[in-house]
């Protein structure tokens, strides 16, 4: 294969692999965890609501409000893309060394029988699959991070949410958000300012507790 074709490989991947970061993990996700909520613009204007009286008692959570108030999940979610960033940067510095090696294997070409000009191609077809392996490998654990950080989140949220079902003997708790198959909800029945706040609480107190 010749080097050029190795070079060209290399930065496609290097490209695809920080596409996937952001677009995968970041641009599109709204965050680590998912709940439920009608938009609201300021979700620290909103307070504690009672649920109206009646024989069932239903209630949402509003995603998008529940995203930009927990600061808890603002706090892993920035984590998570100092990460990224740094891998990228990481990847094209990587990646510059290659082509380094690649421009000095271009000049002394000419001066190579053509079995030391093999032995240099499969010398940077190795550096290719080494970054290839060590890019997929970071990327595995960016991504089991960031799963590992959903389930945590998500044990917090089904907690709080369990007690206040209890507290108020609600008898379903919906989500609310662009993907739901819940077309309306009134305000009257959005839990989301004391899941929000309860959240917070828990977080508070954790951090007080280190």
């Amino acid at each position: 294969m010749p080097a050029k074709n190795v070079l060209y490989g290399l930065v496609f991947l290097q490209f695809t692999l920080i596409a996937y970061l952001f677009y995968n993990q970041f641009s599109n996700k709204p965050a680590l965890v998912k709940a439920e909520s009608t938009s609201t613009t300021d979700v620290a204007q909103q307070q504690p609501t009672s649920l109206p009286e009646g024989a069932l008692k239903l209630a949402y959570i509003n995603n998008d409000s529940l995203i930009a108030g927990y600061a808890y999940q603002q706090e892993l979610r920035e984590g998570l893309e100092r990460q990224a960033r740094a891998l990228e940067a990481d990847l094209q510095r990587k990646t510059k060394v290659f082509e380094e090696n690649y421009a000095v294997l271009e000049q002394q070409a000419p001066n190579l029988s053509d079995a030391e000009l093999q032995m240099a191609q499969a010398e940077l077809m190795q550096k290719q699959q080494e970054l290839i392996q060590y890019r997929d490998e970071r990327a595995q654990e960016l991504a089991g991070e960031e799963a590992r950080l959903t389930q945590e989140l998500k044990k917090d949220l089904d907690a709080v949410v369990e007690k206040l079902r209890l507290e108020e003997d609600i008898d379903f708790i919906f989500a609310l958000d662009p993907s739901s198959i819940l077309l309306y909800a009134n305000n009257a029945y959005d839990i989301t300012p004391q899941v929000i706040e309860r959240l917070n609480a828990s977080h508070a107190a954790r951090q007080q507790g280190k």
